[in-house]
């Protein structure tokens, strides 16, 4: 038999011994060297100790100190807990996190306005069903009526290409419906697609805009504008998002309707559908911006499963939002063709069904947008609790 004390011992000087296994009578044991840290080759000795040295508690007592402090059992071994000392207190100061866009230290994104320039924005304009295009939007709107299409609501596809931006340039897609708050037309954005990170989180966090990331092309053959947006599913990865299409558009850009700055001393008069597409505000002595405005449904899950499991919305808001064309030529669309194909993830392209296409314009030229101008037309969340 062998004396495992001995054999431990004259590892001792170039390996820990940690035992990780005996046979059922306790006779053999199972060991295993640690040399320099690293797991080395593992050995079995016949023990001339009795039984009951399984527990440990022999090689522990062992009057030799050389042998104590070359074998160990982990799984004897008493955890402590360090004790833990506070150090420096945290000297961010509150004017960093406050005012800044997370994180304060890179800043992903200007808080106070965005600046557009040398844009291509093509827009399609299609009749879908009223019914489904009121099921996306809160109470606190009203869609807008076409008398000429009963039961049909007038909704927007919108391809745009910022190729400057303080965003960083990117291109984005927008699916828009024509809606009134308290008489006024808004754009109500139910869903929304961009390729660039700063621009999802400043619409995300400022405008409410339920931005999602897309993959997406727009080409321009002479006056043929031809766009695609695709998106990769979540649940497949490994799906080529190119044969995942959600949304595409052909426009061929057509005669001028008008140019911005609009004229000072008159308002022009376009041919239909233009006029019903691009309503121009009055003259007013002096040359004006033509303003898109848009909302969007804004909402930020407080924190905690709340009551039904879900996290409760800490801010619930329909926040309205001016984009003003400074410089711009727009142009007729014609020989427009659409269509949003739908998916499992994004399924709008059956919640909201391309009927018929009411016409389209491109829009070439520049524009901004800048926070003292954003406005919280409704609080849903005081709403649903009053």
């Amino acid at each position: 038999m062998v004396d495992v004390e001995v054999q431990l011992l004259a590892c001792r000087a170039w390996s820990t011994i940690i035992m990780v296994g005996a046979s059922e009578d306790g006779r053999h044991w199972t060991f295993r060297m640690l040399v320099n840290g690293c797991p080395g080759a593992k050995f079995r000795c016949l023990i001339k100790r009795p039984i009951e040295a399984i527990t440990g508690t022999a090689f522990r007592d062992s009057p030799n100190p050389a042998f104590r402090a070359a074998f160990r059992n982990p799984k004897e071994e008493k955890m402590t807990t360090p004790a833990i000392e506070p150090g420096l207190k945290g000297t961010l100061p509150p004017e960093e996190y406050t005012t800044k866009t997370m994180p304060h230290w890179g800043q992903t994104y200007d808080a106070a306005m965005a600046g557009y320039k040398a844009m291509d924005y093509v827009s399609v304009a299609f009749a879908t069903d009223a019914e489904k295009a009121a099921a996306l939007i809160p109470q606190e709107l009203e869609l807008i009526a076409i008398p000429a299409l009963p039961g049909m609501a007038s909704a927007n596809l919108v391809f745009a290409k910022y190729r400057e931006c303080d965003l960083g340039p990117y291109m984005e897609v927008i699916i828009s419906i024509s809606v009134l708050h308290q008489g006024r037309p808004y754009g109500y954005v139910p869903a929304i697609y961009v390729d660039n990170d700063a621009a999802l989180l400043a619409g995300r966090e400022l405008g409410g805009y339920p931005k999602k990331m897309a993959r997406i092309t727009m080409r321009n053959y002479g006056n043929l504008f031809l766009s695609q947006m695709s998106r990769g599913s979540i649940q497949t990865k490994t799906v080529d998002p190119n044969f995942n299409d959600l949304a595409s558009s052909s426009v061929t850009k057509g005669n001028k309707l008008f140019s911005v700055p609009l004229p000072a001393d008159r308002t022009d008069e376009l041919p239909y559908p233009y006029n019903l597409l691009l309503p121009l505000p009055p003259s007013t002595g002096e040359p004006q911006d033509y303003v898109l405005p848009t909302v969007a449904l804004k909402r930020f899950p407080g924190v905690g499963p709340g009551p039904n499991g879900h996290a409760g919305a800490e801010v619930l808001q329909l926040v309205g939002t001016p984009w003003h064309i400074t410089q711009a030529d727009v142009y007729a669309g014609d020989a427009a063709s659409m269509e949003i194909y739908p998916s499992e993830e994004d399924p709008i392209g059956r919640l909201l069904p391309c009927n018929a296409v009411l016409g389209a314009f491109v829009l070439q030229g520049s524009m901004y947008t800048k926070s003292d101008e954003w406005v919280v037309l409704e609080d849903l969340k005081k709403n649903n609790s009053a």
